[in-house]
This record gives structure tokens, sequence and C-alpha cells, in this order.
């Protein structure tokens, strides 16, 4: 859904996004089967008061980051603002304006890495597409072995109408010998990096078939 073309639920899986933002706090999802700030898990769907999604990271219903850390809520906000930034006439606008942004928090905080590590993706997963989520987004991913855990559930969430886009990776490597996960698992739509200017690929962006 391009624009005002049709609404839709958009869930994106990063180190949480700020949900104060000018350009977003208006598109953000609210759950219709929750009341917000009433301590009862009104849905049943296991997370009290989950109006705009949820932080695995520390098991609460903001889903803002964790504050104090680092680049807190920096790259989800970053990755909301490509498809979910509003169309106010203030700074930008996404390709799709109009839609619910989902937020969740998946991010652990480690100080000695330099930069937030997806550690609850999958569970992230499960919870937007069981939630109405229609697509979800993760700028992030692994390289390594195939996990079947992770591949059941990319098939469950995709079993239930949600498409998976997941970011090719930053590393020039051939999908298809270096797979990144979960875009190597089946139907994940897994997207790559072009010129601003051009549709020649990035130098940085990993590509294949896969």
């Amino acid at each position: 859904a391009k624009g005002d073309s049709g609404q839709i639920v958009v869930a994106v899986i990063d180190d949480g996004v700020d949900l104060d933002h000018v350009d977003l706090s208006s598109n953000l999802w609210i759950n219709p089967g929750e009341i917000a700030n009433n301590g009862i898990d009104d849905d049943l769907n296991g997370y009290i008061d989950d109006i705009h999604g949820w932080n695995f990271a520390n098991n609460t219903n903001d889903p803002n980051g964790n504050h104090g850390s680092i680049g807190y809520a920096g790259h989800g906000t970053k990755v909301a603002s490509v498809f979910a930034a509003t169309d106010n006439g203030s700074l930008l606008a996404g390709a799709s304006w109009n839609c619910d942004l989902m937020v969740l928090n998946a991010a652990y905080q480690n100080i000695s890495f330099g930069a937030p590590s997806i550690q609850w993706g999958y569970e992230s997963m499960v919870y937007a597409a069981e939630n109405g989520a229609d697509i979800i987004t993760c700028s992030w991913g692994r390289r390594g072995g195939y996990s079947q855990l992770e591949a059941d559930i990319t098939a469950y969430v995709q079993s239930l109408g949600v498409i998976i886009l997941n970011a090719s990776g930053n590393v020039n490597l051939d999908a298809d010998i270096n797979p990144n996960y979960p875009g190597g698992y089946y139907n994940v739509l897994t997207v790559g990096s072009t010129g601003a200017t051009n549709d020649i690929r990035s130098g940085f962006s990993s590509y294949g078939a896969s």
C-alpha cells in the first residue's frame, strides 16, 4: 500500500522507535483490544497494556527503546521513517505515510559490542503476526548456519498472511554462498541497496538470487 492507497499495519522489529517523533507519532498502531494503562491484559494475548507494541528487551509495554542506552532507538527510528513518516509537511514523508506503525524493541544493548544486537527478533515476529501486522520489517540479520526453529517461525508467520522483509546485509557477499537470515528462509523478501541516483548495486550491499 503506497501512500493513501490503503491502510496496513507495518511492524518494525529493531532497537525501539522514538514514539514522540513529530513525523511518526500520529501513525502509531493502537491495539484495538487493549485499554490503555489499566494494568489488565484486556485482549488476553499475554501482554499487559501493549498499546503500540512491546519491548522484549525489558518486558514492558514501552517499545520506545532502552533509555540511556547506546544509540537509544536511533536505528529503529530511521527504519520506521522510511515507510511510516506521515505526510504532515514537516521534515519528510515515508513511502506508506498513512500506515499504522507497530513498534517492537528486540535489541539487547551490549555496551562492549558498541551497538544494539537483536536478541528477540523471532519472538517479535510471532507477536506482530498474531496481533494484526500485515508486514514485518527486519533491518538486521545474521550469517551462519540454517536454523530449523527460525525457519518454522517464519513459515508460521507467513501462514498468517504476513510479509517478512529483511535487509540483505552490508557486507558485499553473495547471499547464495553466504546466506543472511532471516532472508535466507523461504519466501522472505530480501532487500538490497542501490545508489541514490541510479540502480547500480551499492558496493557494501549483499547480493544474489537468495
